[in-house]
């Protein structure tokens, strides 16, 4: 076989991968998980809304108290002291309850295709999970043009030391932000210890193709996913995200490198 002849064969295999990662891997797939969940609800469609007190599953330590409850706004995010209709993310540091918000904006379930809150107990990788879901939904006032998909995974780590659990935040689509966004959490005292994501309360940071677009970007490598570790009633952030590099880059390295070193083997060879 001459050295044209495999350059064509290599080149060719390198495209046939490259049509194979583009047709199985979208570009900005997100990783909200697709879990079974028992002992859940939902709310209604509705604007504003909170649930009541709902069972966890496992007991977490969040800064110094423990908790196995949590009510869950239809706003994006939960407390675990009382329910609320809050909606303007008015800044974690100034916020007096013990909170995670996963997209702290207004969200109204009451628009055209818009999904609900729902949320249940469940399995993550042989640990148990409260997880609470916002699929596809609208912003006020009924507002359906765009939607969001969202998601935040409470993971029990109790394996580690009791009360400890990771906080798991999960993005699949960011359409709207109405005019701002809170991403973080705080434990509600004052002074406050919290955390607020960079680009939190700023106009379209968050969405898709913005500063801080948070479906492309992450804290730990993996596009759409935050991942925060609560450990003896403390939690740590990583407050610079990264953008991991694409399959297909990472693919046509490789190939390269590979016609490299067949070019360099027929070079010793001459």
């Amino acid at each position: 076989m001459t050295l044209a002849h495999r350059t064509q064969v290599l080149t060719g295999l390198i495209l046939a991968a490259l049509l194979l990662v583009g047709a199985s891997q979208p570009a900005l797939a997100g990783s909200v998980r697709t879990l079974t969940l028992s002992s859940g609800g939902s709310l209604a469609a509705n604007d504003d809304g909170y649930s009541t007190a709902q069972p966890m599953g496992f007991t977490i330590n969040f800064f110094g108290v423990n908790y196995s409850n949590a009510y869950i706004s239809n706003n994006g995010l939960i407390n675990f002291d009382a329910g609320t209709s809050a909606w303007i993310p008015m800044g974690l540091q100034t916020y007096a309850h013990p909170t995670i918000a996963a997209f702290w904006a207004d969200v109204d379930t009451r628009a055209p295709g818009s999904g609900l809150t729902t949320w249940g107990q469940a399995m993550v990788n042989g640990h148990k999970a409260f997880v609470v879901n916002w699929p596809h939904v609208g912003q006020y006032n009924q507002n359906g043009t765009y939607l969001n998909t969202f998601q935040i995974v409470l993971i029990d780590r109790s394996d580690t030391g009791a009360g400890n659990f990771d906080i798991e935040l999960n993005y699949d689509l960011i359409g709207w932000d109405h005019g701002g966004a809170g991403v973080g959490y705080t434990n509600g005292l004052t002074p406050p210890t919290y955390y607020e994501l960079p680009g939190s309360n700023t106009p379209s940071a968050f969405i898709t193709g913005g500063s801080r677009d948070l479906v492309a970007n992450s804290n730990v490598g993996t596009p759409g996913r935050y991942i925060f570790e609560a450990r003896n009633g403390n939690v740590s952030a990583n407050p610079t995200p990264s953008v991991p590099l694409p399959p297909t880059l990472v693919l046509v390295g490789t190939g390269l490198l590979g016609y490299g070193a067949l070019r360099l083997r027929r070079r010793r060879r001459a």
